[in-house]
């Protein structure tokens, strides 16, 4: 058994500090081991959007209605994508505010046939607004509250629909 040395300067013991310079090879592959590392955590921690929608139209998610996205919220790599965007008074999206909600698979796993709020507004921030959903695994399900019948098409919760899920 080799015999261990032990340093002590004015009665403090010290302690050898090994470089990783000075054993051969090592800091080499601790540098490769590193950067494969970081390469790897980099590509499983930023989640990907699909491009291809799950769903497509133009919907208010008033009470008795229903969305069905074409994969089942447990299926995706981390949830779904909800894209609202304005309803004009003419009854056509706009193409305009776009904004963006995320329901993460978790929440079927603990919470699912649960209500989640969505805010959503004008540009301007004028307009304020509150979508209302049931989640489950396969389904979105409306509320009475997000086409109520005093709002005419275009104005107050009638003013934002759902117009695409995408997987994310």
């Amino acid at each position: 058994m080799a015999d261990i040395v032990q340093l002590e300067e004015k009665g403090n013991l010290l302690y050898p500090k090994t470089h990783s310079s000075a054993v051969d090879g090592f800091t080499d592959e601790l540098n490769a081991l590193s950067k494969n590392l970081t390469e790897n955590l980099t590509k499983k921690l930023q989640p990907v959007a699909s491009e291809q929608a799950l769903w497509s139209g133009s919907w208010y998610g008033g009470a008795g209605q229903t969305t069905i996205p074409s994969k089942p919220l447990s299926k995706c790599s981390n949830g779904w994508i909800l894209q609202w965007e304005v309803y004009s008074e003419t009854g056509n999206p706009s193409g305009t505010a776009f904004q963006f909600s995320y329901v993460p698979k978790q929440f079927v796993k603990y919470h699912s046939g649960k209500g989640m709020v969505f805010p959503v507004c004008a540009y301007n921030g004028s307009n304020p607004q509150v979508k209302y959903l049931y989640i489950d695994d396969v389904k979105l399900s409306g509320n009475a509250n997000n086409s109520p019948d005093k709002d005419t098409t275009g104005k107050g919760n009638k003013m934002y629909v759902l117009t695409k899920v995408y997987e994310y």
